[in-house]
């Protein structure tokens, strides 16, 4: 079979009408469902509009016949047990399970307790647009109820911590039911000596910017920046000026950029976590040489992104410090954002695991962003 008729895709003719009829009543619904995201998150509701905004335009990728963007979703597999994490409760639940409707398989979600409000009404609202009986439900609160949902599927998606996702994977292991786990990142950006004062000025507010991203609880959101010691400094201060021009507020106000002002430090050297807090703090680290840079890159025990500020081409990005990075994505001149559905996608190390698809295990596959 050619690796193009492997990947065709052509969406379940069962689910595909109740799925686009879903997008349609989720977008008439934005605000409550914004607002409601707000409120049981803590987050401020502007992130959920623009979470709520890159959730229609996946689900209208998705319902095209394409090469299927996630992979180990639109595969036929069965019964999919799908766990959700505490952050995106607009995201997470509706992409991955329409994902997996669409593919063909039996879903049940399991939420995190903070976002079960969410997510019930999500999965209420793909039912009344005539998802077909028993395609999807909801796994109750019981944490005890887990392990034998697990043993019941035929594949398991987790997004949670790497704590979790660690557990669930042997749990898989154990009952020989295949798995893919994506847990959290810790990203690190990067700022080049290329930079004039003006780039130098926006790569600081792009950095704020990923911060402060639903308050830090977003595994894409920036932790650390790597910058050249020589105007270190000088970054510090437009990192400064950056957060002192944020809005500060209530979740539920829509002009309120973030609920508190992120932690700013300073380290001379970059120490990672070994489980990575979902709050809004960076650490500006500086560098001598390129050297210093790859040590940083290959010691990251997580591997969600990099972000790369510089003139640079791509293409000599890739070649120097980049190619050190085991990341499912590298990002030039733009911040950790959501995640393009219609590119590979993912992480390494304890970022992510697990036996994916029979073709892709034999396949390092990485996505590359630039301005």
């Amino acid at each position: 079979m050619s690796a193009r008729a492997f990947f065709e895709h052509l969406p379940d003719p069962a689910a595909a009408p109740a799925v686009e009829r879903f997008r349609q009543a989720f977008g008439a619904q934005a605000d409550e469902f914004t607002l409601l995201a707000a409120r049981v998150t803590g987050t401020p509701v502007a992130h959920h509009r623009e979470e709520m905004a890159n959730v229609l335009a996946t689900l209208q990728l998705l319902l095209l016949p394409r090469q299927p963007p996630h992979g180990c979703l639109f595969r036929a597999r069965g019964r999919v047990l799908i766990g959700l994490p505490a952050n995106e409760p607009l995201a997470m639940p509706s992409v991955l399970a329409c994902a997996s409707l669409l593919g063909g398989n039996v879903v049940q979600l399991r939420p995190a307790t903070s976002t079960r409000p969410v997510v019930e009404r999500l999965v209420a609202l793909l039912t009344a647009q005539g998802v077909p009986e028993g395609r999807l439900t909801l796994l109750g609160a019981d944490k005890a109820l887990v392990e034998p949902a697990i043993r019941a599927s035929d594949h398991v998606v987790w997004v949670g911590s790497s704590a979790t996702c660690k557990l669930i994977a042997a749990q898989a292991l154990a009952a020989s039911v295949t798995f893919t786990t994506e847990a959290e990142g810790f990203d690190v950006g990067v700022v080049d000596e290329t930079l004039d004062e003006a780039e130098l000025r926006r790569a600081a507010v792009e950095v704020v910017s990923s911060v402060t991203c639903h308050d830090g609880q977003a595994c894409r959101a920036l932790r650390a920046v790597l910058v050249p010691a020589r105007f270190a400094a000088r970054f510090r201060a437009l990192v400064d000026e950056a957060v002192a021009r944020l809005r500060i507020g209530p979740a539920d106000d829509a002009a309120t950029e973030a609920t508190h002002l992120p932690e700013i430090l300073e380290s001379a050297e970059l120490i990672f976590p070994t489980a990575v807090p979902f709050t809004s703090r960076l650490e500006i680290v500086p560098y001598r040489e390129e050297a210093d840079v790859v040590s940083a890159l290959e010691r990251n025990p997580f591997g969600l992104s990099v972000a790369f500020f510089t003139r640079r081409a791509v293409a000599d990005v890739l070649a120097g410090p980049a190619g050190h990075a085991r990341v499912g994505r590298v990002l030039v001149n733009v911040p950790p954002r959501p995640v393009d559905p219609t590119v590979p996608w993912g992480g390494y190390r304890r970022t992510g695991s697990g036996p994916h698809d029979p073709v892709l295990d034999f396949v390092d596959v990485a996505s590359v962003y630039r301005r």
